[in-house]
Order: structure tokens, then C-alpha cells, then sequence
């Protein structure tokens, strides 16, 4: 687990750096282990601040087969109501 945290982190800060590069100046992480509300929640959220022209939502690294795939659900789930 230290391992794939570890991997995790590098490619956060790679992730980071190229979207400074391109100008970006807002980047929203959610929490690790949430629960699928919370991923709604942030949905909402993201949409109120930045609007829903022009923005990219992704899943992130924990869309993955050790996470709930409720969570994931829930974001597209609510990304599809809100769009």
C-alpha cells in the first residue's frame, strides 16, 4: 500500500505541473476513502463554482477496483442531473 501511495503522489504532482503549465488555476481533490454522498456533494460544488461550459470532470485514482463503484456511480450519476 506504501508503494502504490507513494506511485500515487508522483503522479499527482505530475498532474499538478502540466495543468499549471496549461494555466490552470483551480484544482479540486476529493478525499480517499469518501462515501458516494460525498462525491455528489463535490460534483455540486465543482459546477457551482466553475459552471458547466468549458469544464472536464475525471475520475481521479480512486476509481479503482479497491474503492466503492457506488462512489464513481454517484459522480456521473449526479454530474448527469446537473449537466
Amino acid at each position: 500500500m506504501d508503494a502504490y501511495l507513494e506511485h500515487e503522489h508522483q503522479i499527482n504532482l505530475s498532474t499538478i505541473e502540466v495543468l499549471g503549465d496549461l494555466g490552470l488555476d483551480y484544482i479540486h481533490r476529493n478525499g480517499f476513502y469518501e462515501t458516494a454522498d460525498f462525491y455528489g456533494r463535490a460534483v455540486r460544488q465543482v459546477l457551482d463554482v466553475l459552471g458547466k461550459t468549458g469544464l472536464i470532470l475525471t475520475q481521479c485514482v480512486s476509481a479503482h477496483s479497491i474503492m466503492p463503484w457506488e462512489s464513481t456511480l454517484a459522480t456521473i450519476d449526479e454530474w448527469r442531473t446537473l449537466r
